[in-house]
């Protein structure tokens, strides 16, 4: 990140702080803030606070839309962190599409747990709770402390990524507690599986529970309410049509690309039958799953010095797609649904279909999480056990038995991104 931005100035606070002792480009930085840290050409938030601005800051100027605002890196759990210029005009498409998509008032007050959405609540004139514990992407960061900030600040949404949502459900579950305050939460960031929307909501009785699809380019892309998850659609989420994601907001166009050899590597018989029983299961045509690219006002264009741009970006008749990287299908009810994703390196792994295999497996009480993964022809897949020696493989597989999947193996853990603590990074899983 220093690299690729160069920055003049660092601000930091609390553990913060160790990065800039420990680190030599960021000393030689020539503006410092730190939290009470008192050294020559370091500033401390102290004196910061009592410096008169009219003398310390140059006046305000104008800007075009076309300026970067902010810079900010995706997390790098395919292909590693790119990073993203927003500029003035497209924080203010985003905040619009923000605004209509969750129905933001600025009367609110909202918990939330990602800083870009922060920044939006700022500009909305919603009031932001953050939460007390950080960092907030580890699954120990949300204990009754955390309950008790929401039930003394009562705020009415709750916005997070899916494994702070699980946490803080979590912990009034363990404690036996309910809070009926809380009108909607909102989770997304990764893969949000039913299990997760439903403890949600015994959590949270009078909350509505969404989950909102996206991802740092492209946010928002689609949500999906706990109240449109059907019987049928649990039926077949467990048969192995996918996750669904649900409908496609009104300011993004998306695309289906067709999955081609060279593309996904769609070459074994045991893929093509696993795809043929995706299309049946979810009553789509088999070249109707493919991977999703999505255009719109609010979608990044490119990154800083177009380093990723190549990877991700497609340009057809002048307009610029992104491309997510995520395998899915639209149903017959124009609802989007993921089956897995491509990997952004070209090694022999894929992941087309793994997360028809995982949300299926998750439906078992006694796993907590899985990651499928496809390698030399064979698929294994890894299974995190709520309680040691409570999963029976054998089982396990016979369940998901249209999936081809040859081996199920037992983990303490699933690696996963270090940012939200939820996308599977499947790499780490045949080292």
């Amino acid at each position: 990140a220093l690299a690729l931005v160069k920055p003049r100035a660092f601000v930091a606070a609390g553990k913060g702080i160790l990065a800039v002792l420990s680190s030599s480009a960021l000393r030689r930085l020539s503006i410092k803030l730190l939290e009470g840290i008192n050294l020559p050409s370091w500033t401390s938030f102290g004196r910061f606070d009592s410096m008169q601005f009219d003398s310390y800051l140059p006046p305000p100027c104008a800007l075009n839309p076309d300026q970067p605002a902010l810079i900010t890196f995706t997390s790098g759990s395919t292909g590693g962190g790119k990073a993203i210029v927003r500029t003035h005009g497209f924080l203010w498409q985003q905040l619009s599409v923000i605004s209509q998509t969750m129905k933001t008032r600025g009367d609110q007050i909202e918990l939330t747990s990602l800083p870009v959405f922060v920044l939006a609540n700022i500009a909305s004139g919603i009031t932001t709770v953050i939460p007390q514990q950080t960092p907030f992407w580890k699954r120990t960061a949300c204990t009754k402390s955390s309950v008790e900030q929401v039930q003394a600040e009562k705020p009415q949404r709750i916005l997070g990524s899916p494994a702070f949502v699980e946490r803080l459900a979590g912990a009034c579950a363990a404690q036996n507690l309910t809070i009926d305050s809380v009108e909607t939460i909102f989770t997304g960031g990764g893969p949000v599986f039913p299990q997760l929307l439903e403890q949600t909501a015994k959590a949270f009785p009078n909350a509505e529970v969404i989950a909102v699809y996206g991802s740092s380019e492209a946010e928002p892309i689609a949500k999906f309410r706990l109240s449109e998850l059907s019987a049928a659609d649990i039926v077949a989420i467990k048969d192995g049509a996918g996750l669904p994601v649900g409908n496609i907001i009104d300011q993004i166009e998306l695309r289906i690309l067709p999955i081609v050899e060279g593309n996904a590597r769609l070459t074994d018989t045991d893929q093509l039958a696993a795809m043929r029983h995706i299309c049946e299961v979810g009553g789509v045509p088999l070249d109707a799953v493919g991977e999703i690219i999505v255009s719109g006002k609010h979608v990044v264009s490119g990154y800083l010095n177009g380093i990723g741009d190549s990877q991700t970006k497609l340009v057809i008749d002048g307009k610029i797609w992104h491309r997510t990287g995520d395998v899915g299908y639209l149903d017959k009810h124009g609802r989007l649904w993921l089956t897995g994703r491509l990997q952004a390196d070209q090694s022999d792994e894929d992941t087309l279909f793994s997360q028809c295999i995982e949300a299926a497996v998750l439906f078992d009480p006694s796993i907590r999480g899985a990651a499928s993964v496809r390698a030399a022809g064979t698929t294994y897949l890894f299974v995190e056990p709520v309680r040691i020696r409570s999963i029976d493989p054998w089982s396990v597989r016979q369940n998901v038995g249209w999936s081809q999947t040859r081996h199920v193996k037992v983990v303490r853990k699933i690696p996963r991104d270090k940012r939200h603590n939820t996308k599977v990074l499947y790499g780490k899983l045949l080292a």
